[in-house]
């Protein structure tokens, strides 16, 4: 964590600052005035809920050491005041960038993004000084905030990007300036806000906006094979088809985990993936091909390195069978991956409670429906849909001759209704806004661990 002169931030924005307040310097930036620390600079940003000017007087009472602002007022503290402060915030974010002497890496992706950040950052921090990233401070808004607490005298930072809308990607590429770029996947995300996947393709792709360097990319899928191509600087590929640089040869479930096979340009190597899911494999495969590229050794690369963060597919046991907690978010690729990687695990009796997937617009329907049809294939016990657009999913099972229930919200839901045994696995995934975390624990109350 560095510390920055609020003048020569005032002089790079343009921005209006009193003579006398030259000497001030923070540690931080934030937007939120509820999670402001002593010595961050306050961001009042205009949003459409509220207007962030409101709260400035309350950021310097937890400790602000000034505010960045777009409008006069009755301030208790030294203001920065600037036209616009969303393009301040940004601008910021940028200048910030600029104190940090190590490489940045920037990842993208629909599906994989925080487990394969926190996969990539153990690899490297064995040999390198690394920083992340934190929690979800990955968009437009909470970049800026990552880069003003990073470790400035890190090797590497390794930074999780996010986006809703066209044009985020491009704004925090340009703001990251990345040395690597790797590009995860490229699915059905945001497509309700974007129109269609190409859409969502071409966002997905201004993350080489401002990239400096070398393009990762998942060769397999078909939109990001195509950002791939279309990128004309250097560029390097995984996944199992023969004609990607970095290639799964071998997967085989092998005492509660995968045991994989991966060639690479230094040879080959083996590791096994304590995980249920399949697609974790991917996410360990994309994090090797960055940290071998980037000049990590093979000895390094650990597949129980994998750490499953809270809530993204946990793997409970309990007293008698078992919970996967997946309940941090849900699209219809997502879902699709866990359910197939779920098909393949030796549990004969399968209940699914599934949340509505949100963000698909005109699609949710249909992605609801073509959701029902997957869960029907796999025959479980019990499915339980859970709120708005999931109700379409459960009909769908229903008319397939699944046992299927709807709730409208998670407490709705019947758990004296739900019997498990020793062969027993219970499956929890939804949007985040679903709240099926809540489901989890009383599951775990119910049936203990």
């Amino acid at each position: 964590m560095g510390k920055f002169n609020l003048s020569d931030l005032a002089k790079y924005l343009g921005g209006s600052l009193e003579k006398e307040r030259n000497s001030l310097w923070f540690s931080g930036i934030e937007i939120d005035s509820r999670r402001i620390k002593s010595g961050d600079l306050f961001f009042a940003l205009k949003g459409r809920m509220t207007d962030g000017h409101r709260f400035v007087n309350k950021a310097f009472k937890n400790g602000a050491i000034a505010a960045v602002v777009s409008k006069d007022g009755s301030y208790c503290g030294p203001v920065l005041i600037v036209d616009d402060t969303y393009k301040a915030l940004v601008e910021s974010g940028g200048w910030i960038r600029r104190f940090f002497k190590g490489e940045v890496i920037a990842i993208t992706g629909s599906c994989g993004k925080t487990t394969t950040k926190e996969l990539l950052v153990k690899m490297l921090s064995q040999v390198y000084r690394v920083t992340s990233t934190a929690g979800n401070y990955n968009s437009v808004y909470g970049i800026p905030i990552s880069l003003s607490v990073i470790d400035l005298d890190a090797d590497f930072f390794v930074a999780e990007t996010a986006m809703s809308e066209k044009g985020e990607l491009a704004t925090i590429s340009n703001m990251l300036k990345p040395d690597y770029a790797l590009v995860l996947n490229v699915e059905a995300v945001h497509v309700g806000n974007l129109g269609s996947i190409e859409k969502v393709a071409e966002a997905k792709r201004e993350i080489v906006e401002g990239l400096q360097g070398i393009l990762f990319y998942y060769r397999d899928n078909r939109w990001s094979s195509c950002i791939g191509d279309k990128w004309k600087g250097k560029k390097v590929s995984f996944g199992r088809s023969i004609d990607s640089d970095y290639r799964l040869l071998e997967t085989k479930w092998i005492d509660n985990g995968w045991y994989c096979v991966i060639n690479t340009p230094r040879g080959k190597f083996e590791c096994k993936i304590p995980h249920f899911g399949y697609y974790q494999i991917y996410n360990f495969l994309a994090a090797s091909t960055v940290a071998i590229e980037i000049g990590l050794e093979l000895k390094y690369i650990d597949g129980s390195l994998l750490v499953v963060p809270k809530h993204r597919g946990e793997f409970i046991k309990l007293r008698t069978g078992a919970v996967i907690d997946d309940s941090y978010n849900s699209n219809p690729k997502a879902l699709e991956e866990v359910l197939k990687s779920i098909d393949r695990l030796p549990y004969r009796k399968k209940i699914f409670i599934l949340g509505e997937m949100k963000e698909l617009g005109k699609f949710s329907k249909s992605f609801h429906i073509k959701a029902g049809r997957l869960v029907a294939t796999l025959k479980p016990e019990l499915v339980i849909g859970v709120g708005g657009d999931a109700r379409y999913m459960i009909e769908e099972a229903s008319k397939n001759g699944i046992n299927a229930r709807f709730v409208e919200t998670v407490d709705e839901i019947d758990y004296n209704s739900i019997t498990i045994d020793a062969d027993s696995l219970i499956v929890v995934k939804g949007s985040r806004s679903v709240t099926l975390d809540k489901a989890v624990k009383c599951i775990i109350e119910r049936f203990g661990r």
